[in-house]
Parts: C-alpha cells; structure tokens; sequence
C-alpha cells in the first residue's frame, strides 16, 4: 500500500506537464508583446514617436520625398545626330549601323534624373545632343515618348530611307 501503481505515476506526471502549458504560453506571449513595443535596433529605418508609433526614420522620410519629387519631375527627350555619319542601329533588318544627317533622331527616352544623370558626359563622345521635348510626371512621359517611338515609321527623316525603320535605331525596343 505504500507502492503506488506505475499508471497513476504517469498520470499525475501528464496532469503537472498540462498545468505548465498555459505558463508556457502566457509567458511567450508577454515576450512578445514587449519585443513589439521596444524600438527595433535591428532596424535603423524604424523610429518611434513620443506616443510610441512606429515612423520612418529622418533619412528613409528623405528618399521618399525625394524619390517622389523625381517621379513628378521627369523629361521626355530626345537623343539626335550632332554629325552627319554612321550610328548604331538596334531596328536595322540587314545591318548593325545606320546613316543619319544632323539632326536626325537617334533615341527617345525618359528620365527623372536629367540629362546629367542618365548620360553624364558621355554624349559628345557619341556624337549625340540631348534634347528635352517634354517635362512632367513620369507617367506623363512615358506616354509622350510611347507616342514617339511607335510614331517613328512615320517621320520624314525615316520615310526617306530605302528601308523604313519600325522604331527609332537607337531604341532596341517599343518598351
């Protein structure tokens, strides 16, 4: 009588491993809620406010400005021909080059960056001139130069080729 039966061992073991479930749980969960309430030092980026709200940090809020402001401000351009002679040619059938007179359209494009920053100096190296033809948001751009590309076939300078270009030889595609 003074042995207890190796059945009720194994309960009263089972019935204590329940009991300690429960502290388990509320115990992570406590952890949790203090993870998320205490500032991220993993991540730079996230700031808290006086009422403890997260916010971005002064230099993500920066990027953001910024980026928004380019993507308000950019330019539809054109990239022309400050030679006559022999230019790269993406829209070519039959060859890698094409003969343009001065003037002539090599490229349209878009940016948000101006011309300094999408080409820096490299453009008198390529004998080209970069040339704003409309300035907006970014979406505004893009149409007027979707416009001007897909309009190419109908340019004089293009319908005075023996072999008309689809688009423009320096765009590889309609984008």
């Amino acid at each position: 009588m003074g042995v207890e039966s190796p059945i009720r061992e194994q309960t009263r073991e089972a019935v204590a491993g329940h009991r300690k479930w429960p502290w388990l749980a509320l115990a992570l969960a406590a952890l949790g809620v203090w993870a998320l309430a205490r500032p991220h030092p993993g991540a730079p980026f996230i700031h808290f406010d006086d009422d403890g709200q997260p916010t971005l940090s002064p230099e993500r809020r920066a990027k953001l400005d910024s980026t928004l402001r380019k993507l308000d401000n950019a330019e539809q351009y054109a990239l022309v021909a400050s030679r006559t002679g022999w230019f790269p040619c993406f829209s070519c059938v039959e060859s890698d080059s094409v003969f343009l007179l001065t003037g002539q359209v090599c490229k349209y494009g878009v940016t948000m960056n101006g011309e300094p920053g999408r080409y820096g100096n490299r453009l008198r190296s390529m004998d080209l001139v970069y040339l704003t033809q409309f300035s907006g948001n970014l979406l505004e751009c893009e149409r007027e130069e979707k416009k001007r590309i897909i309009g190419y076939p109908l340019l004089p300078e293009n319908l005075d080729r023996p072999r008309p270009l689809i688009r423009p030889p320096g765009n590889k595609q309609d984008r």
